[in-house]
């Protein structure tokens, strides 16, 4: 005979299935038990695991036949509603729980995190243009990415990355020597396929920011990795990594490499017909001054992609100090005051004739650097005129310090009169704080200001370039996994920049450092149990986030 009963352990209901029978040596009565679930105190509702209905079935039993026997016996000590057992739905979701022993066979791990990098690479439609270009390799790309932007370890951790989270690859798929295949098998057709469709749904209206890194290499192998201008500061070659980034999208849109012994100058013009030819886009371009030089002005000016740009003039050229000293008026004019971010501000904009063609001269003081800078250069003035007192016969050698130091020698005395240069003093104060912008198309002199201010997104992308993924140093040994692997980096630098851009407006970096927001994420665990999945309760903080970045809330059976 089969029947339910009802068993307390440490004050919980358990439900057990029974069949009663007589043992064969002896005859004596016993019973055959088996856990089907238990009674939630709450609801006073079971819950039944995934051996009940194949046992009601087995012994030809409902649901209320096999506790009517119980209640009977109990007056019904819990409350069970009958009604609720029988109805179909109630069945189909009691068929989601599962026995310990499948609960040991499925591990937890880690979910949240890459619930939200998911959301984010199909929100900004990344994920469609990797899954249409590369169909064999999307998701070993994919997880490979992920690893750089959480963990940044080499490559060869990967697979134990797979079998901590939740990332529906095999973790075989991605061991070190199906990561050194992938970085062989990525193609440089599809590489120039991904930059034209991402530039294209980029489509950035604002201007992009150009700049430049260099990235170590172990490798002697590589003909593109020389010893150059190290910004590492390390006794390694090195190849150079050229980025255009969307001011206003706060994304990557190019990325290209070249020789590591060339400097920024030299490599512009190469980098935008490159760019432009793939992209087919006529950039709107913010330089520093490490790009500034007549044949890369000329070049945007009259080439036919007409590259529209504001670039900053390097302190050493003359041009620099003309237009300050043409206007050396606009100190402390309140007609000239720009309000910035409460910076105290003096600007203005000249159009002026340079190499036959017409250019807007973006003049500004900041007025607070002056006043910073004026206890530094009357100190050097100081030290310099005590110098000059104690030997002012071998001073007077000094070429570079007569500017502010006067010494006038008595030949009838034989003696030396050293005075301190107020005029020098004065232009060189005067002369601090100042920066000027050429531009072929902008006119006002707020607005130029503000554009070439935010093209401080591309130095906190290579920040993110190479303190969250992985990329101070190639531990690759040719060319082709040399540019796989800088592209994957690439690919993680889209990422990590979204979830920057958010962090930021949304004032996330006042509670979370990035990685900080990660390892939250990461307390978020999933178990895996045939086609059903068992997350761990959210709390307040994963749900703030969530919210922050306008991403659903993960729900089970994902």
């Amino acid at each position: 005979m089969a029947f339910l009963f009802l068993s307390p352990i440490r004050g919980i209901p358990y439900i057990y299935g029974a069949v009663s029978y007589r043992r064969e040596d002896n005859g004596m009565p016993t019973r055959k038990s088996v856990c089907l679930g238990k009674i939630d105190l709450k609801t006073r509702l079971p819950i039944f695991n995934d051996k009940y209905l194949p046992w009601l079935k087995d012994h030809n039993l409902t649901t209320e036949e096999a506790f009517k026997d119980y209640i009977s016996k109990t007056n019904n000590k819990y409350n069970i509603n009958l009604d609720y057992l029988n109805k179909k739905e109630n069945l189909e979701i009691n068929e989601k729980n599962f026995s310990i022993d499948e609960l040991r066979k499925s591990p937890s791990k880690c979910f949240g995190t890459l619930y939200l990098f998911n959301y984010i690479i199909k929100k900004i439609c990344l994920y469609i243009i990797l899954y249409s270009i590369f169909p064999d390799l999307y998701e070993q790309i994919i997880t490979l990415v992920y690893f750089y932007i959480i963990e940044a370890d080499p490559a060869m951790y990967c697979r134990f990355f797979a079998l901590k989270y939740d990332t529906y690859i095999d973790a075989d798929k991605v061991s070190s020597q199906r990561i050194s295949e992938l970085l062989s098998k990525i193609s440089y057709y599809q590489k120039i396929e991904f930059y034209e469709r991402w530039g294209n749904l980029i489509k950035e209206k604002e201007y992009l920011a150009l700049d430049s890194t260099s990235i170590s290499t172990y490798s002697n192998n590589m003909p593109e990795a020389k010893f150059g201008h190290n910004k590492q500061g390390d006794n390694l070659k090195q190849v150079n990594l050229c980025l255009l980034f969307g001011e206003e999208s706060g994304l990557p849109v190019f990325s290209t490499t070249y020789d590591g012994s060339l400097n920024d100058v030299r490599t512009l013009i190469n980098v935008l017909k490159r760019s432009s030819l793939i992209q087919n886009l006529n950039y709107k371009l913010v330089l520093d001054r490490g790009y500034y030089s007549k044949k890369n002005l000329l070049f945007m000016i009259e080439s036919k992609f007409k590259h529209k740009f504001i670039i900053s003039i390097p302190a050493t050229t003359n041009l620099k100090y003309e237009l300050i000293d043409k206007n050396i008026n606009i100190i402390d004019n309140i007609n000239y005051y720009i309000n910035y971010n409460d910076e105290l501000l003096y600007g203005t904009t000249q159009r002026i004739k340079w190499e036959n063609h017409y250019l807007y001269a973006h003049i500004f003081n900041d007025y607070n650097k002056i006043h910073n800078y004026r206890p530094q250069i009357i100190n050097d003035i100081n030290s310099l005129y005590s110098l000059a007192l104690e030997d002012p016969e071998s001073f007077l050698k000094l070429e570079e310090y007569k500017n502010y130091i006067i010494i006038k020698k008595n030949n009838k005395y034989n003696i030396y009169k050293v005075l301190k240069n107020q005029d020098a003093y004065s232009k060189a104060l005067l002369r601090e704080g100042w920066f000027v912008f050429l531009s072929n198309s902008i006119k006002d002199t707020q607005d130029a200001l503000k554009i070439y201010r935010k093209r401080d997104v591309i130095e906190k992308a290579f920040d993110i370039c190479k303190n969250h993924t992985e990329q101070a140093r190639l531990r690759v040994h040719n060319s082709l996994k040399m540019e796989n692997k800088i592209f994957i980096g690439f690919l993680s630098l889209i990422i990590t920049s979204q979830i920057h851009k958010v962090m930021f407006e949304k004032f996330l970096y006042r509670k979370y450092t990035m990685k900080e927001l990660f390892a939250e994420l990461d307390l978020i665990q999933v178990t895996r149990i045939k086609k059903y999945s068992i997350l761990t309760p959210l709390s307040k903080n994963q749900i703030n986030i969530y919210s922050a970045f306008d991403c659903p809330l993960p729900q089970e059976d994902l």
